[in-house]
């Protein structure tokens, strides 16, 4: 009697180290979203420097995971799975817990950075697309539609496979340096940067209290070069090439969180970021103040690019998450399988429906968070 063989997919090793690399490029959009509010209530000079303390600790903490996707190079889900392998012998809900709350950080950038693209698109090009409602509790404007586009259109780029998420991310990437090189240098060059707008809030706003709750919620940002780790078993030589590219990753993202709140702080200054009600669009100001209005807007749309970046890799990173814990039997079976293009398809999916409902119930980037 025949019996047929059915082939089991798996996940294609397809990745270099200078991939895995180009894919935490992303962290410098993670800054880009939270560095407004940071700024309105730290003052310029204390977001600067809780910026750059979080962003050394990220970086110390890369170490520790390295060693880890050495030990575990099979492992998909990357630091909750490694949590999980760590703490099943003695306290077995710790893994479950770690994974979703990993799986649950990843995932909601994609509404977050979906609404900053939504704000950057009407502030530049749209600012008379004021039109919009709300029914049983969910909204819908301009923005929130932009957002939405920007989730199914990152959702198709990484449900096709991992080169073409590799592709994209080249392409994405590069254009996320632009603006950021923009902010982290160019002040200097144009004379727009003043020492006269470094202030330090801390003090009168909070103090100690503040700047640990700040430290804690910076986290969410600064440790976010640690996905490199989230897709070990998809580089050509996992104990190589992840050591490398969280190391190089960690590197980077310490020059850029160390000089790009100071360079916008120093041209733009507290209350100006303070005053915008969105947290997001003093970005077009400081552009602007730059570069003029038209390389100002240049820089405005390849930031929209690199936050569209940001989530590229939050798709690839929750999806690789939800797949690890469902392989590991934390989470149903369904996701812990995958498509045609050999990537998890259904957690992506899973990814952006719930997304989307967080688009429309919160409505503003800054609700989410």
């Amino acid at each position: 009697m025949a019996t047929a063989q059915v082939e089991e997919r798996e996940l294609v090793k397809a990745m270099s180290w200078w991939d895995g690399f180009m894919v935490a490029l992303a962290n410098p959009g993670f800054l880009i979203a939270a560095l407004g509010a940071s700024i309105g209530a730290l003052g310029t000079t204390g977001a600067v420097v809780l910026w750059l303390i979080s962003v050394l600790i990220g970086a110390l903490q890369n170490n520790v995971y390295a060693e880890l996707a050495t030990m575990f190079p099979n492992k998909t889900g990357g630091i909750a799975v490694f949590a999980h392998e760590a703490w099943r012998k003695y306290l077995t809900l710790v893994g479950p817990l770690a994974t979703f709350g990993y799986w649950f950080a990843w995932s909601s950038v994609l509404a977050i950075s979906g609404l900053i693209v939504g704000t950057l698109v009407q502030a530049e090009f749209f600012s008379g697309a004021t039109w919009g409602g709300t029914a049983i509790g969910f909204d819908f404007n301009f923005p929130i539609m932009v957002a939405i586009i920007a989730v199914l259109f990152v959702w198709f780029i990484n449900a096709r496979g991992i080169r073409s998420t590799v592709g994209f991310t080249y392409a994405t990437g590069a254009a996320l340096i632009i603006p950021a090189f923009a902010l982290m240098f160019l002040p200097y060059i144009t004379g727009d940067f003043s020492s006269d707008n470094l202030e330090w809030s801390i003090g009168a706003n909070g103090g100690l209290a503040l700047a640990i709750t700040w430290l804690y919620f910076m986290g969410w940002s600064s440790y976010g070069f640690e996905a490199v780790a989230s897709f070990a078993p998809e580089y050509k030589d996992t104990k190589r090439d992840v050591p490398i590219a969280l190391r190089a990753s960690a590197a980077f993202s310490v020059v850029v969180y160390g000089l790009l709140p100071l360079g916008l702080g120093g041209t733009l200054g507290g209350k100006a970021v303070a005053d915008d009600p969105t947290f997001i669009a003093f970005y077009k100001t400081a552009f602007d103040a730059i570069g003029g209005s038209f390389f100002g807007g240049v820089l405005v749309v390849c930031l929209i690019f690199g936050i569209i970046l940001t989530m590229s890799t939050a798709t690839l990173d929750g999806s690789r998450a939800l797949y690890g814990i469902s392989q590991d039997g934390m989470t149903v079976r369904a996701l812990g399988t995958l498509n045609k293009h050999n990537v998890p398809g259904r957690g992506m999916a899973l990814d952006a429906l719930l997304n989307i409902f967080l688009i429309m119930f919160f409505g503003t980037a800054i609700e989410i968070l």
